[in-house]
């Protein structure tokens, strides 16, 4: 006779028995992992958002370096938030398959895009510093290109290595 745990049980339900579970739990693990790597990579990237929003409100940035040719802050732009996009990726698009990863991509750019464009609006306000469209358009350059240098790290880490020819 099956115990009321194992009557109710099937591998999708909310209470599985001792048989399934085993089966089951490495879904589940895999899960909570994503689940954890994209809460870690939101953290991250909020607190990034903040160092980036802090920076853009000093007269003169602690770290700013001597430039050594014309525009070259388009340049530190589009680092810059290429790595917001990267960690906005991460955290939107972990665990994430087909067209979830499309749309996790396409957010993170768009996030990171609208900020760009938010923290040149708010650098206006701070002596000594302005409003750029060509910090805007770096801004967003640098976050297209690491959202797709991220799409195109996550697709060959999901698919299979090619077989050797002999």
């Amino acid at each position: 006779m099956a115990t009321p745990d194992e009557a109710a049980c099937t591998p999708c339900s909310p209470v599985v028995c001792g048989s399934h579970r085993a089966a089951t739990s490495g879904m589940g693990d895999s899960r909570i992992r994503h689940e954890i790597q994209a809460q870690i990579a939101m953290v991250l990237a909020l607190a990034y958002m903040s160092l980036i929003w802090w920076l853009s409100s000093q007269a003169r940035p602690p770290m700013m370096p001597v430039l050594p040719f014309p525009h070259a802050d388009k340049l530190i732009h589009l680092v810059e938030y290429g790595i917001l996009s990267m960690l906005l990726c991460h955290a939107l698009g972990t665990g994430a398959r087909g067209a979830g990863r499309v749309r996790a991509v396409f957010f993170a750019v768009l996030l990171a895009a609208h900020y760009g464009v938010i923290d040149e609006l708010h650098q206006s306000y701070v002596p000594n510093r302005w409003c750029s469209a060509g910090d805007m358009v770096a801004d967003t350059a640098g976050a297209i290109l690491a959202a797709l240098v991220w799409w195109r790290w996550r697709r060959e880490r999901a698919s299979p290595p090619p077989e050797e020819q002999t």
